[in-house]
């Protein structure tokens, strides 16, 4: 029975974000960012990468993860990152960010969406 217990309760704390994870994001986010100014962009990775599975909505994680995936040429993995933060942009109400949404454009034309890149752009501007 209490293994059964501890299986809910392990749902219930996925469900909602430790402040210690929160605050260990953002220490994975700062060595992300020192690496990536250093231009060391496989170590800045594997930190922004770390930063965002702790804290799944860290939108500057989810950015700086995008820009080392344009980085690689993995495209799709960058928009799928930019598409998160633009969603986490909408649900609270911000206004989108141009330097998110000309890297969206960037990434959308590269992978043939130009329809989208269009509309991304002309909001960016």
């Amino acid at each position: 029975h209490s293994h059964h217990r501890n299986n809910q309760q392990n749902d219930t704390l996925s469900t909602c974000l430790h402040p210690l994870a929160k605050c260990q994001a953002e220490a994975c986010y700062v060595i992300a960012k020192m690496y990536h100014c250093a231009q060391d962009y496989d170590a800045a990775i594997k930190w922004y990468y770390k930063s965002v599975v702790l804290s799944p909505y860290f939108s500057l994680s989810l950015f700086g993860l995008a820009q080392m995936y344009i980085n690689c040429n993995k495209l799709d993995h960058a928009k799928v990152c930019l598409e998160r933060v633009l969603k986490i942009d909408d649900d609270g109400h911000k206004e989108h960010d141009s330097h998110v949404l000309s890297h969206y454009a960037f990434v959308c034309r590269r992978l043939g969406d130009i329809q989208i890149a269009k509309e991304k752009l002309e909001k960016a501007c």
